[in-house]
């Protein structure tokens, strides 16, 4: 049972002073003052030290992170790749139009869960190679349908017959390509002691419609951990 602080504390015998606060602590010996007054402040700290946040400024770097691949691997990782995809052949065509590309999918190999950044990769790639002035990727949401149209899957591409019937749906709806992308995440772990090295590749991957051949482009970043 929970007792009401104001009616446990003595009233004053009439005409009896009651006594400030000041004047209770001036009771107290200055060891116990002092000892009052710490606890107070950390109280004050503890209610005023909970989680917090901020947007960060364009012109500041990324969190490295601790114990996986974030923010800084993953931009690193892309902007090289796409870099390097721009100096392969197939960015030579001749052709003032943009080569088209259907995105098909991020394979994750490496030995950690992408999690939210899954989609946040896709989706970065994307961007870069739409950026990169040379090639256009069309909507994710014509890829899906193709494919689920076709009942096939991102491998099965690889085979001339069905790489035709996947194309010929999105022609049908006046998406063209000229390549099939594919991307995959792959890392490689050594330890010694309390040091860990994770290497991380990311390689993208340009299937020509019309021949089959393929161009590969990697980028890759090491990262240590310590424990």
């Amino acid at each position: 049972m929970i007792r009401d602080e104001r009616h446990c504390r003595r009233k004053p015998i009439h005409g009896e002073r009651s006594t400030t606060m000041s004047e209770t602590l001036a009771l107290i010996s200055p060891p116990r003052r002092l000892a009052a007054l710490v606890l107070g402040l950390l109280a004050v700290g503890a209610a005023c030290g909970g989680p917090t946040g901020r947007v960060k400024s364009d012109d500041e770097q990324d969190l490295t992170g601790t114990t996986r691949a974030g923010a800084e691997t993953f931009n690193r990782l892309i902007q090289e790749s796409v870099d390097n995809l721009l100096q392969k052949p197939s960015a030579q065509k001749s052709g003032a139009d943009r080569l088209k590309i259907a995105f098909l999918e991020l394979e994750n190999r490496s030995a950690e869960e992408l999690v939210d950044w899954r989609d946040t990769v896709r989706q970065r790639i994307d961007e870069s190679v739409n950026r990169s002035g040379r090639y256009r990727n069309i909507s994710d949401r014509f890829v899906r349908a193709a494919l689920q149209e076709t009942s096939l899957r991102p491998d099965d591409l690889y085979l001339p017959e069905k790489r035709r019937r996947f194309l010929k749906v999105l022609e049908a709806n006046g998406n063209p390509v000229d390549f099939l992308m594919y991307a995959s995440l792959n890392s490689g772990t050594t330890s010694a002691g309390r040091e860990t090295q994770r290497d991380y590749l990311l390689t993208l991957e340009l299937v020509d419609v019309e021949t089959g051949e393929s161009e590969k482009v990697n980028a890759d970043v090491r990262k240590e951990y310590l424990r």
